[in-house]
C-alpha cells in the first residue's frame, strides 16, 4: 500500500475488498498525490469509496473500434497502422481507465521524435474518437483523457494552381484513357476517391449535374457540369439524344445511365 511513480506521474497501490488496486493520481506533484491517496484511504475506511475502474483493456477498445468504426472507412488500412502505433506505446494489457492525460501527452512527446505534427494529430484524433465511442456508446469509461491534450500546430499547406500552359502540357502527355479522368478532376475539384469511383447514376446529363454522396464532411454535394465536361461525358456515354425529333444541333444524352463510368 503506497505511492509509486510510473513515468513522471504518481500512482497509488492499495487493497480494496481483497483486490490489489493500481490507480493514477494524475499528478506529478508528490505532495498533491499524497493528499489524494490519504483521501481515498479515509473513504475506504468510512465505506464511502467504490471502485469505478473499467475492466476493459486498451487492446479490447481498439480492436472493437477497428471492427465497428474504422472498417467502414475507405482508409481502413491506414487506421490499422495508427492503432498499431498506439498499442506499441500504451501496451495491450493496460486498462483504459488507467490511461491518463499525462500519459497521452507522453505519447505525443515520444511521437515528436519520429513524425510530423500532422501524423501526431491523426494519432490523437483516432485515440480521442475511440475514447468518445467507448464513453458515449459502450459506456466503458466515464471520461476521455485525450480531450485535455492540445493538438499539434501544423504548418500551413502550400497552395499552388497550374497555369493553363502547364495544364495543357500535362494533359497532352496523358494517355487517352487518362484524359477524361484528368478533365473531370480539374473541372469538378472532386477528391481522387470521388473521381475514380464515379458512377453513371451520379451523373445527370439532363440537369447537367454530378451528385457526390460520400464527401469528406459527409454532406451531399451537387457539382455543375460545364460545357467541357458535357462533351466528355457525351463521348463516354456513346448514346443518342432523348428526343429524336429535337431540332437542336447539340444532341441531348439520356438523363441517367447505369453502372460504372468506363474511364
Amino acid at each position: 500500500m503506497g505511492l509509486y511513480k510510473r513515468g513522471s506521474v504518481w500512482w497509488m497501490r492499495f487493497t480494496y475488498q481483497g483486490k490489489q488496486i493500481f490507480k493514477s493520481t494524475e499528478t506529478e506533484d508528490k505532495k498533491q498525490a499524497q493528499r489524494i491517496f490519504d483521501k481515498i484511504k479515509f473513504e475506504i475506511a468510512e465505506g464511502k469509496w467504490f471502485e469505478k475502474k473499467s475492466e476493459h483493456s486498451f487492446k479490447e477498445m481498439m480492436d472493437r473500434y477497428l471492427t465497428e468504426h474504422a472498417s467502414q472507412k475507405k482508409s481502413a488500412r491506414s487506421y490499422k497502422g495508427y492503432v498499431k502505433n498506439l498499442l506499441e506505446f500504451f501496451g495491450e494489457d493496460i486498462l483504459i481507465s488507467e490511461i491518463t492525460p499525462p500519459m497521452v501527452n507522453q505519447f505525443k512527446m515520444k511521437r515528436r521524435e519520429k513524425v510530423k505534427p500532422a501524423t501526431i494529430n491523426r494519432d490523437l484524433s483516432i485515440l480521442k474518437n475511440a475514447f468518445n465511442i467507448a464513453m458515449k456508446q459502450w459506456e466503458w469509461v466515464d471520461s476521455n483523457p485525450v480531450t485535455k491534450i492540445p493538438m499539434e500546430k501544423e504548418p500551413p499547406g502550400r497552395v499552388r494552381f497550374l497555369t493553363k500552359e502547364e495544364f495543357d502540357r500535362v494533359y497532352d502527355a496523358c494517355p487517352e484513357w487518362l484524359k477524361p479522368i484528368v478533365l473531370n478532376a480539374v473541372h469538378t475539384g472532386a477528391r481522387k476517391e470521388n473521381n475514380l469511383s464515379l458512377k453513371w447514376n451520379q451523373v445527370d446529363l439532363f440537369r447537367r449535374e454530378i451528385t457526390l454522396e460520400d464527401t469528406k464532411n459527409g454532406e451531399r454535394l451537387a457539382i455543375p457540369i460545364n460545357d467541357t465536361l458535357m462533351e466528355t461525358f457525351k463521348k463516354l456515354s456513346k448514346v443518342r439524344h432523348i428526343n429524336p425529333s429535337t431540332s437542336s444541333s447539340t444532341p441531348m444524352p439520356k438523363r441517367r445511365l447505369q453502372g460504372d463510368i468506363q474511364w
